[in-house]
């Protein structure tokens, strides 16, 4: 399992580039994949015959350009798998295992003997040539983890999905939220590895410094919960920052319609506009979308980082009861907002 991180200086369109699958390609119809690059090209699911020559993992040396960081503690191992089981044992209907990012196979290794028809998604090619001789009976799909459907691989696979994986230091947000606004049920839980200071954002409270966009989003689409700290050790090369574990169920707040777009595109452009001017007061930070309407609840006099996840709910419903609608381009295609 590793992280990759991705910088100014590298867009994705690079790291495509840099991991194209050699030819001949499985073939696969876009329409029948849930995994879209930027180009619009499909990313395959690849069978155990795609890469005949084999991979040492020795050979596989972590690379500084993707800021990888490769799990060699098999305690912390264990651990991880054994709190994925627990998180996943009583759920209904059964999900389906995917883990995000495998990298050499730390987790892997384990979580086939206990979830043998489980996927994995992994964007480093070295990483998939080693897996498919490791394990020619994983699913494995060679994509980019930002440009997953959700919803249509829950569809494909006619089930829920359960998401275990180690998250690239520099996207963990983005894969979150992308996680967290998966539509239809699709994601049921999600068992991931961050940086301990994302997770303490994850899981704080209003009146801290931690709290913010990430802390509400994450609270109102989910039930979060940080477990365990993983120390640098636990990882080659030694990365300077401690790791966590944090679990999300994903059970909405009982007062939020995760379906109700209109709702929730007018949720974003609230909580974004307030958090962008933390510091001001809200009646100052939300001058721009309040349409000149009195904050009720004392609202005005608070700050962002004073209102509980569920008060943005309410502040959003004040000022868009209708919610907002969707913004369209020249060409009249939809423009959808995400959190990301």
């Amino acid at each position: 399992m590793m992280k990759r991180a991705r910088t100014a200086a590298s867009p994705v369109s690079t790291i495509y580039t840099a991991f194209s699958l050699p030819s001949p390609l499985p073939s696969l119809r876009h329409s029948e994949s849930p995994f879209r690059s930027l180009d619009n090209r499909t990313r395959c699911t690849l069978s155990a015959s795609s890469y005949p020559s084999q991979s040492s993992p020795r050979s596989i040396h972590p690379k500084k350009s993707l800021s990888q960081n490769f799990l060699r503690d098999k305690n912390f191992v264990n651990r991880i798998v054994s709190a994925f089981r627990e998180s996943t044992d009583n759920v209904e209907p059964v999900p389906t295992v995917v883990e995000v990012g495998p990298g050499l196979g730390a987790l892997t290794d384990n979580l086939l003997q206990q979830y043998p028809r489980m996927h994995a998604i992994e964007i480093d090619q070295r990483a998939v040539q080693h897996l498919q001789v490791r394990h020619p009976h994983l699913n494995l799909h060679h994509a980019d983890v930002l440009q997953t459907d959700w919803s249509h691989f829950s569809k494909q696979l006619n089930a829920p999905l359960a998401i275990i994986g180690n998250l690239p230091y520099n996207i963990v947000s983005q894969i979150l939220f992308s996680l967290l606004e998966a539509p239809d049920k699709s994601v049921t839980t999600a068992l991931v590895m961050m940086q301990k200071e994302v997770a303490q954002r994850v899981i704080a409270k209003p009146h801290s410094k931690s709290y913010g966009i990430l802390s509400v989003v994450s609270q109102l689409y989910a039930k979060p919960k940080l477990l365990f700290s993983v120390p640098n050790t636990a990882f080659f090369p030694v990365p300077q920052v401690t790791s966590a574990m944090v679990r999300l169920d994903m059970e909405p707040h009982p007062n939020f319609d995760k379906s109700d777009l209109s709702t929730n595109r007018a949720l974003r452009t609230v909580v974004r506009t307030a958090f962008n001017q933390r510091r001001k007061r809200l009646r100052n930070a939300l001058k721009t979308i309040s349409q000149g309407k009195q904050l009720p609840n004392g609202w005005d006099l608070k700050r962002a980082e004073e209102l509980e996840p569920v008060e943005f709910l309410e502040l959003t419903r004040f000022l868009f009861p209708d919610g907002m609608q969707e913004s369209r381009d020249r060409e009249g295609k939809a423009l959808y907002s995400v959190w990301r």
